[in-house]
Protein backbone atom coordinates (compact mmCIF):
# COMPACT_ATOMS: atom_id res chain seq x y z
CA UNK A 1 0.00 0.00 0.00
CA UNK A 2 0.87 3.66 -1.16
CA UNK A 3 -0.03 7.18 0.13
CA UNK A 4 -2.09 8.98 -2.37
CA UNK A 5 -4.60 11.90 -2.05
CA UNK A 6 -8.47 10.87 -2.52
CA UNK A 7 -10.57 13.81 -3.58
CA UNK A 8 -14.21 14.15 -2.02
CA UNK A 9 -15.92 17.34 -3.56
CA UNK A 10 -19.59 18.12 -2.93
CA UNK A 11 -21.63 21.15 -4.28
CA UNK A 12 -22.34 24.29 -2.62
CA UNK A 13 -25.94 24.47 -1.87
CA UNK A 14 -26.55 21.87 -3.96
CA UNK A 15 -30.27 21.80 -3.05
CA UNK A 16 -31.02 25.47 -4.31
CA UNK A 17 -29.21 25.20 -7.72
CA UNK A 18 -28.68 22.77 -10.70
CA UNK A 19 -26.58 20.57 -10.80
CA UNK A 20 -22.91 21.02 -11.54
CA UNK A 21 -21.28 17.56 -11.20
CA UNK A 22 -20.97 16.94 -15.10
CA UNK A 23 -19.67 20.17 -15.31
CA UNK A 24 -16.59 19.48 -12.80
CA UNK A 25 -16.03 15.85 -14.09
CA UNK A 26 -15.52 17.64 -17.38
CA UNK A 27 -12.90 19.76 -15.89
CA UNK A 28 -11.18 17.11 -14.26
CA UNK A 29 -11.13 14.50 -17.07
CA UNK A 30 -8.29 14.82 -18.08
CA UNK A 31 -6.22 15.08 -14.96
CA UNK A 32 -3.93 11.93 -13.91
CA UNK A 33 -5.68 9.77 -11.76
CA UNK A 34 -4.94 5.96 -10.17
CA UNK A 35 -8.92 6.56 -9.69
CA UNK A 36 -10.80 8.39 -11.97
CA UNK A 37 -13.49 11.46 -10.90
CA UNK A 38 -16.62 10.31 -10.99
CA UNK A 39 -20.04 10.71 -8.95
CA UNK A 40 -20.72 8.81 -5.80
CA UNK A 41 -24.21 10.15 -4.73
CA UNK A 42 -25.61 12.96 -5.32
CA UNK A 43 -24.03 16.01 -6.00
CA UNK A 44 -20.95 14.62 -4.73
CA UNK A 45 -18.06 13.01 -6.92
CA UNK A 46 -14.97 11.43 -5.88
CA UNK A 47 -11.00 10.46 -7.08
CA UNK A 48 -8.09 9.41 -6.33
CA UNK A 49 -4.66 10.96 -7.09
CA UNK A 50 -1.20 9.96 -6.39
CA UNK A 51 1.08 13.03 -7.84
CA UNK A 52 1.20 15.96 -5.46
CA UNK A 53 1.26 18.30 -8.88
CA UNK A 54 -1.60 16.92 -10.38
CA UNK A 55 -3.37 17.20 -6.71
CA UNK A 56 -2.65 20.86 -6.70
CA UNK A 57 -4.08 21.00 -10.27
CA UNK A 58 -6.91 19.40 -9.29
CA UNK A 59 -7.65 22.11 -6.60
CA UNK A 60 -7.07 25.20 -8.88
CA UNK A 61 -9.77 23.67 -11.21
CA UNK A 62 -12.33 23.25 -8.37
CA UNK A 63 -11.42 26.49 -6.02
CA UNK A 64 -12.01 27.99 -9.34
CA UNK A 65 -15.66 27.33 -9.72
CA UNK A 66 -16.16 28.93 -6.03
CA UNK A 67 -18.90 26.03 -5.63
CA UNK A 68 -17.32 23.35 -3.61
CA UNK A 69 -16.62 22.03 -0.40
CA UNK A 70 -13.49 19.89 -0.72
CA UNK A 71 -12.02 17.05 1.06
CA UNK A 72 -8.94 15.68 0.90
CA UNK A 73 -8.33 11.76 2.59
CA UNK A 74 -4.29 11.11 2.66
CA UNK A 75 -3.19 7.77 3.35
CA UNK A 76 -2.92 3.94 1.99
CA UNK A 77 -4.49 2.61 -1.00
CA UNK A 78 -5.30 -0.96 -1.09
CA UNK A 79 -4.06 -2.69 -4.43
CA UNK A 80 -7.37 -3.88 -4.65
CA UNK A 81 -8.79 -0.77 -4.89
CA UNK A 82 -6.02 0.35 -7.03
CA UNK A 83 -7.81 -1.77 -9.87
CA UNK A 84 -11.69 0.26 -9.41
CA UNK A 85 -13.32 2.07 -11.12
CA UNK A 86 -15.48 3.78 -9.06
CA UNK A 87 -13.86 4.85 -6.14
CA UNK A 88 -17.11 4.99 -3.95
CA UNK A 89 -16.42 1.51 -3.99
CA UNK A 90 -12.69 1.32 -2.10
CA UNK A 91 -12.29 0.41 1.62
CA UNK A 92 -8.59 1.80 1.97
CA UNK A 93 -8.42 4.12 5.03
CA UNK A 94 -8.04 7.29 2.99
CA UNK A 95 -11.30 7.25 1.62
CA UNK A 96 -12.58 7.53 5.43
CA UNK A 97 -10.42 9.84 5.47
CA UNK A 98 -11.45 12.09 2.57
CA UNK A 99 -14.92 12.05 4.23
CA UNK A 100 -14.19 13.02 7.21
CA UNK A 101 -12.45 16.27 5.45
CA UNK A 102 -15.07 16.84 3.56
CA UNK A 103 -17.70 17.14 6.43
CA UNK A 104 -15.48 19.46 8.10
CA UNK A 105 -14.99 21.58 5.33
CA UNK A 106 -18.61 22.02 5.45
CA UNK A 107 -18.96 23.36 8.73
CA UNK A 108 -16.17 26.38 8.12
CA UNK A 109 -17.71 29.73 7.82
CA UNK A 110 -17.70 31.01 3.83
CA UNK A 111 -18.88 29.49 1.04
CA UNK A 112 -16.40 27.17 -0.58
CA UNK A 113 -13.95 25.56 1.69
CA UNK A 114 -11.23 22.88 2.13
CA UNK A 115 -10.06 20.64 4.85
CA UNK A 116 -7.21 17.97 4.78
CA UNK A 117 -7.56 14.46 7.13
CA UNK A 118 -4.18 12.61 6.97
CA UNK A 119 -3.22 9.10 8.47
CA UNK A 120 -0.54 10.34 10.58
CA UNK A 121 -2.78 12.87 11.92
CA UNK A 122 -5.57 10.97 13.40
CA UNK A 123 -5.60 11.30 17.50
CA UNK A 124 -7.72 12.61 19.99
CA UNK A 125 -7.58 15.96 18.47
CA UNK A 126 -7.89 17.71 15.33
CA UNK A 127 -4.97 18.82 12.23
CA UNK A 128 -5.96 22.23 13.46
CA UNK A 129 -4.48 21.20 16.58
CA UNK A 130 -1.48 19.85 15.59
CA UNK A 131 0.47 22.26 14.27
CA UNK A 132 3.55 20.21 13.60
CA UNK A 133 1.75 17.92 11.27
CA UNK A 134 2.57 18.35 7.81
CA UNK A 135 -1.41 17.92 7.17
CA UNK A 136 -2.28 21.08 9.41
CA UNK A 137 0.21 23.36 7.69
CA UNK A 138 -1.23 21.96 4.16
CA UNK A 139 -4.82 22.75 5.60
CA UNK A 140 -4.06 25.99 6.69
CA UNK A 141 -2.61 26.84 3.26
CA UNK A 142 -5.05 25.56 0.97
CA UNK A 143 -7.88 27.50 3.70
CA UNK A 144 -5.91 30.75 2.93
CA UNK A 145 -5.80 29.89 -1.08
CA UNK A 146 -9.47 29.62 -1.01
CA UNK A 147 -10.14 32.74 0.13
CA UNK A 148 -8.10 34.52 -2.35
CA UNK A 149 -10.38 32.68 -4.47
CA UNK A 150 -13.49 33.22 -2.93
CA UNK A 151 -12.82 37.12 -2.84
CA UNK A 152 -13.05 37.04 -6.64
CA UNK A 153 -15.93 39.25 -8.62
CA UNK A 154 -17.57 36.84 -11.67
CA UNK A 155 -15.12 39.62 -14.33
CA UNK A 156 -11.71 38.91 -11.89
CA UNK A 157 -12.11 34.96 -12.41
CA UNK A 158 -13.55 34.96 -16.15
CA UNK A 159 -10.18 36.84 -16.94
CA UNK A 160 -8.13 34.61 -14.56
CA UNK A 161 -9.42 31.62 -16.14
CA UNK A 162 -8.12 32.84 -19.65
CA UNK A 163 -5.02 33.66 -18.09
CA UNK A 164 -4.36 30.01 -16.79
CA UNK A 165 -5.44 28.68 -19.88
CA UNK A 166 -2.92 30.70 -21.93
CA UNK A 167 0.09 30.96 -19.37
CA UNK A 168 2.13 32.67 -22.23
CA UNK A 169 0.44 35.08 -23.39
CA UNK A 170 1.11 38.21 -22.99
CA UNK A 171 -1.18 41.15 -21.18
CA UNK A 172 -2.51 42.59 -25.11
CA UNK A 173 -2.84 39.37 -25.77
CA UNK A 174 -4.85 38.70 -23.30
CA UNK A 175 -6.82 41.83 -23.16
CA UNK A 176 -8.13 40.89 -26.81
CA UNK A 177 -9.23 37.41 -25.78
CA UNK A 178 -11.23 38.93 -22.95
CA UNK A 179 -12.22 42.37 -24.62
CA UNK A 180 -10.84 44.64 -21.97
CA UNK A 181 -8.09 47.22 -22.52
CA UNK A 182 -4.35 46.03 -21.29
CA UNK A 183 -4.73 48.08 -18.12
CA UNK A 184 -7.95 46.76 -17.15
CA UNK A 185 -6.72 43.24 -17.79
CA UNK A 186 -3.46 44.47 -15.40
CA UNK A 187 -5.80 45.68 -12.76
CA UNK A 188 -7.99 42.86 -12.68
CA UNK A 189 -4.81 40.05 -12.36
CA UNK A 190 -3.18 42.24 -9.53
CA UNK A 191 -6.99 42.69 -7.84
CA UNK A 192 -7.49 38.93 -8.40
CA UNK A 193 -3.60 38.32 -6.12
CA UNK A 194 -3.11 35.74 -9.53
CA UNK A 195 0.59 36.66 -9.58
CA UNK A 196 0.47 35.72 -5.77
CA UNK A 197 -1.31 33.15 -6.03
CA UNK A 198 0.97 31.15 -8.75
CA UNK A 199 3.43 31.60 -6.45
CA UNK A 200 2.54 29.74 -3.80
CA UNK A 201 1.90 26.49 -6.04
CA UNK A 202 5.16 25.31 -5.49
CA UNK A 203 4.78 25.16 -1.45
CA UNK A 204 1.18 23.70 -1.87
CA UNK A 205 2.95 20.68 -4.33
CA UNK A 206 5.74 20.09 -1.76
CA UNK A 207 3.42 20.08 1.37
CA UNK A 208 1.26 17.79 -0.31
CA UNK A 209 4.35 15.68 -0.76
CA UNK A 210 5.31 15.89 2.64
CA UNK A 211 2.00 14.98 3.92
CA UNK A 212 1.90 11.77 2.06
CA UNK A 213 5.44 11.12 2.84
CA UNK A 214 5.93 11.47 6.82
Amino acid sequence: MSNVFVFTIDQVASRAGTDQVPNLLTELQDLRTVIPFGRTVGDELQGVIEDPATAVEAIRRVLAQNNWHIGIGIGSLKTADRKLKRSAEGTSPSFALAREAVEAAKKKPGRAQIAVRAADSQSNGTDAEQPECPASHLEALLDLWAGVVGQRTSSQREIVAVANAHPDATQADLAKKVGLTQQGVAKSLAASLWRQENGILPLVEYLFNEAATS
